[in-house]
């Protein structure tokens, strides 16, 4: 850009250093054949390319004047447009008397229908790069010197009243990218007495649509011409974007500096859509102010310090830094913020989710995971350090205290921590990688740890399970990668531990299900009631996107269990044997005595849970020793029981299952003699 305005700077100052001249000429009685010519010559010789002249006109009061019309300066040989440059009408005066004393005093310079044609090969080469830069390459500086003097002294008797722009039209034309861009109905109106005044840009002109008013304003033009810096204010104004920056100015190194940069977006989907062509649906926010006290733009970079953003309601402090740069081989974004307390329901897109659901949910099958292939490919457009200080924050409900949340994007790869935060009375933290492969999809690992956190409201809020409360702590460390949801959660590997302390798990009664054994295995508190607890808990690994556990414990003042088993993600299927076991104490360590397996088993729509029958018979049958802790009137039965196995082995089985005896039961009454058959009947 800073080339593109430079070769435009030259070619305006030549053209009107030419028309002053040729004025100057026609002043003199010079022949207008003879400045065309000149004047063909000279921008032949500037820049190796043709000026042409439709015809001209002049005038000599009240000052003396020229129009040109059809007036064209050709492109690169190679370019799709004929034209770089290419005016309707060209119309100027010029004070007389001035041209007596050497000095060019423009009164009048006017530009009728412009065309900019700026344009991009496919092989890079641009077409505001002109053969005759390369002869001056190798020129010696002191020739460039002795060139930029006599401009500077040409600029020194130099006076412009009143230049316009009207009904102009520029196209930028990246062949080697495939884009183009187009502003039309352009109008300036420049106000640049001298060299050593201030100068004044007012403009208008129609991007995609939508009316952009620019206004610009550089204190002292002359400092700003010799590369040095100059006060100066920018405006631009449209009606999805309103910005005003106002600093240092100057045509090398830092193009903008120590200037103080305002922005507002009332409406960011009207913004986006205005620059997309694209509409832009269920962001998470709208409205954008933003404030830096001190933002510098090169080339290179654009840095802003003490940065202020509000996004709606949501505003962060003033200590923010933020910049961009351009120099690698894709930008990178480096931030400090600290935000105060916010809410991130906006950025989940729950209303979108709920209304693309019914039809999302339908195209996949519900006890399968989706198999829609993810982009991740937006992992290595930009590099990235983002660090946010914040003053917490809630998601669906869930308070989280105040953080430090870390995030660095470098090659495709993107690693996030969160600091530690307070979380439903205890404490959270959160390590997370996410790497984008070359193949396609990407590789992730989570660790995250829980220490005293309330897991009722968590899994509530985020799994809708209502059924287990109390203090948990965790620490656990998966990786999974894969292109698809389906193909994440069965590469899912890794381990655990998670431990719940002084709550209840609800749909279960183990304490029920231990005293079946003295109730005749009836009345199983299956599906209803619940068990308090001390501790539950276990470790885990997962492979393949299977988690086996096989340490499950749970400690209650009434119960103890223990246990194993399987969660089969990738095919949703829970599969769990856990024994519960009466104990008359939490304190108790490993209580023994006749425990009732519980099968837990299913598809996560339809888990069941049902009692092992069969299990608790011959346990109690092979080893009644066992059930000396349950009371001696239970031991004396089951002695009985044995007794009744080696006399007639069918009754004492039918007496288990519950015909009496086990269980306290009376033995069934014997079946009543059948009554004699009537004479000449049938018997009843």
């Amino acid at each position: 850009m800073k080339k593109i305005l430079k070769k435009l700077a030259i070619l305006a100052i030549v053209l009107v250093l030419l028309l002053g001249g040729g004025l100057y000429a026609l002043a003199t009685f010079a022949p207008m054949d003879y400045i065309e010519e000149k004047a063909r010559t000279v921008v032949k010789e500037k820049t190796g390319r043709d000026l042409t002249i439709g015809s001209t006109r002049v005038v000599f009061w009240p000052h003396i004047g020229v129009t040109l019309k059809d007036v064209a300066f050709s492109s690169a040989d190679w370019a799709e447009e004929k034209n770089m440059l290419r005016l309707s009408e060209v119309d100027v005066h010029v004070a007389l008397r001035p041209l007596f004393e050497k000095r060019l005093e423009i009164v009048r310079f006017v530009l009728n229908q412009p065309e900019i044609n700026l344009e991009v090969s496919p092989s890079g080469a641009r077409n505001w790069e002109f053969a005759a830069d390369v002869r001056k390459a190798d020129q010696a500086p002191e020739s460039k010197k002795a060139s930029d003097a006599s401009v500077a002294d040409a600029m020194a008797s130099f006076r412009l009243n009143e230049f316009e722009i009207r009904k102009g039209r520029v196209l930028y034309n990246d062949r080697q990218k495939k884009s183009k861009t187009l502003a039309e109905d352009v109008n300036i109106t420049v106000s640049f007495p001298d060299i050593d005044s201030a100068f004044q840009l007012d403009g208008s002109l129609t991007y995609l649509g939508k009316r952009v008013q620019l206004v610009m304003g550089i204190d002292t033009p002359k400092d700003f011409i010799d590369g040095k810096s100059s006060g100066g204010n920018l405006v631009l104004n449209t009606d999805v974007i309103k910005a005003n920056v106002a600093g240092r100015f100057m045509t090398s190194g830092s193009f903008i500096s120590a200037a103080k940069v305002t922005a507002e977006i009332p409406s960011l989907s009207a913004l986006i859509a205005w620059v997309t062509a694209k509409p832009a649906e269920n962001l998470p926010f709208e409205k954008v102010s933003f404030n830096s006290v001190n933002t510098t733009v090169s080339a290179d970079s654009i840095v802003l310090d003490g940065v202020s953003l509000t996004l709606d309601e949501v505003a962060t402090s003033g200590a923010g830094a933020f910049s961009v740069g351009f120099s690698g081989t894709r930008p990178k974004i480096y931030a400090r913020l600290d935000l105060h307390k916010i809410s991130l329901d906006r950025f989940l897109g729950d209303a979108a989710q709920e209304q693309g659901g019914a039809a999302k949910k339908s195209a996949v099958p519900q006890n399968d995971w989706d198999a829609t292939p993810i982009d991740f490919s937006g992992l290595r457009t930009v590099d990235a350090d983002v660090q946010v200080h914040t003053g917490g924050f809630s998601i669906r409900g869930v308070e989280v205290g105040k953080s430090t949340l870390r995030a660095v994007l470098q090659d495709g790869k993107l690693e996030a921590s969160s600091s530690e935060a307070s979380l439903f009375g205890g404490l959270f933290s959160s390590d997370i990688s996410l790497t984008s492969l070359p193949s396609g999809g990407a590789e992730q690992k989570l660790k995250f740890n829980m220490k005293d956190v309330q897991a009722q409201p968590v899994l509530e809020k985020f799994a809708d399970f209502k059924k287990l409360s109390g203090a948990a702590d965790a620490n656990v460390d998966v990786t999974a990668r894969g292109i698809s949801q389906k193909e994440i959660i069965s590469n899912l590997a890794g381990n655990g531990v998670v431990t719940f302390k002084n709550g209840s798990l609800t749909g279960i009664d183990f304490v029920n299900i231990a005293q079946m054994i003295q109730r005749g295995l009836q009345d199983a508190g299956v599906g209803e009631g619940k068990t308090d607890f001390v501790d539950l808990g276990g470790t885990f690994t997962i492979a393949q996107g299977i988690v086996t556990n096989n340490d499950f414990r749970m400690r209650g003042p009434l119960v103890q269990a223990g246990g194993s088993g399987t969660v089969d993600l990738p095919r949703k299927y829970v599969k769990y044997r856990v024994t519960p076991v009466l104990t008359a104490s939490s304190a108790t360590e490993n209580a023994r005595g006749v425990g009732v397996p519980v099968d837990i088993a299913g598809p996560f729509s339809n888990i069941r849970v049902k009692p092992d029958f069969k299990t608790v018979i011959q346990n109690a049958i092979t080893d009644p020793s066992a059930i000396k802790e349950q009371g001696k009137a239970l031991e004396q039965n089951l002695k009985g029981i044995k007794d009744d196995l080696k006399k007639d082995p069918g009754a004492a089985i039918q007496n288990l299952l519950g015909g009496g005896g086990l269980f306290g039961g009376s033995k069934p009454a014997p079946a009543p003699a059948p009554a004699p058959a009537p004479e000449g009947g049938a018997a009843p």
